[in-house]
């Protein structure tokens, strides 16, 4: 039996892109990963969102975002984190005003919704 050898050429350009790629695809596993959890402390939606916790905590008190009193912290769902990345895609909400500004506008297109739907349902009653 004999032994293969293979030989590779690889330059520099493509190890570094492949070394990239590679890191590219470890860090979007872990934050998927990360991502699946049911529900997330304060802490863990801050890290997953790369942002503070105290800015967490201002989006929960405004009432951008749900959680659940656990003792001394607040816990958030799978679902709400979902509902919420998706209701305030677009919106700056770096400080407490434009949070406020923000939730007001969510709650008004929300009834605008409902109120079109209930609309639709009445006229066909009649």
């Amino acid at each position: 039996m004999t032994e293969q050898s293979i030989k590779f050429e690889i330059n520099n350009d493509t190890l570094i892109e492949a070394i990239n790629s590679l890191k590219n695809l470890i860090a979007t596993k872990v934050v998927t990963q990360n991502m699946n959890q049911l529900v997330f402390t304060t802490r863990e939606l801050a890290d997953q969102l790369k942002t503070h916790e105290a800015r967490v905590s201002m989006w929960r008190q405004c009432g951008a975002i749900k959680g659940i009193k656990k003792g001394k912290e607040y816990i958030f769902s799978r679902n709400e984190v979902d509902h919420f990345l998706e209701e305030y895609a677009g919106y700056d909400l770096s400080n407490e005003a434009k949070v406020k500004f923000a939730v007001h506008e969510v709650f008004l297109r929300n009834n605008k919704k409902e109120s079109s739907t209930t609309k639709s349902v009445n006229s066909l009653r009649i």
